[in-house]
């Protein structure tokens, strides 16, 4: 591993011919909470003056990709949508390509499940924002829908006990398909310290319903 600072420049050169591609992080690279880090917008300008394609990639959950394109042209970085890429752009493309025709049951934030309907695809439960506590009422809120063929599982700040048992209760079925999307066990959210990751919670499902998931991170 090398330092690209510290290399002659004959080397960085050359090192900069060998691709035409450049994937870009953009929290913590282009911006601290959709706040540009200084310097980033014109890097960016210099790696496309030299003829290189420039695609930006994220986990983040909770935007659509027309306002992620919408915030990089507000801090000078044009792009276009085709070169964002989120995870539920990953799990639209693996549904669409297995052909996939069941009803989805989805633990992930509205933006998640906007994209899926907007996709054509149907998302059959809702899941669980009260449950009554007593038996009766855990066994009707965990009960199973045939209809349901997937299990897509998000990044979620309302993710529930009930809502994860119910994915639980959905992929104990063979015919169930299981895919997870962003894999972050930690993420950084500033001064604020660090928020529960997507990973802690298809761990859990996982763990419980001895299934592996379909990764669709990027």
């Amino acid at each position: 591993m090398k330092n690209l600072a510290e290399v002659p420049k004959s080397e960085q050169v050359e090192f900069i011919k060998s691709f035409d591609h450049v994937l870009c992080d953009l929290d913590g690279v282009i911006w601290t909470q959709y706040k540009p880090i200084p310097g980033a917008p014109e890097c960016i300008d210099s790696i496309k003056r030299l003829g290189k394609r420039v695609h930006y990639v994220s986990n983040n959950s909770t935007i659509q990709i027309e306002n992620l394109k919408k915030i990089l042209d507000s801090i000078g970085i044009k792009t276009d949508v085709e070169d964002i890429i989120i995870p539920i752009i990953a799990i639209i493309d693996y549904l669409k390509r297995i052909k996939f025709d069941r009803d989805l049951y989805v633990i992930g934030m509205t933006e998640i499940k906007n994209a899926l309907r907007k996709s054509g695809f149907i998302i059959g439960d809702e899941g669980i924002s009260h449950c009554e506590e007593s038996i009766p009422s855990m066994i009707t809120c965990i009960s199973d829908n045939k209809n349901i063929g997937g299990v897509i599982i998000e990044f979620d700040i309302n993710v529930n006990f009930m809502n994860i048992q119910k994915a639980i209760t959905y992929l104990k079925r063979g015919d169930c398909i299981f895919v997870a999307g962003s894999s972050d066990a930690r993420l950084p959210f500033g001064s604020h310290g660090i928020l529960i990751g997507n990973t802690s919670t298809y761990v859990i499902v996982q763990l419980y319903c001895r299934k592996m998931p379909i990764s669709l991170k990027v």
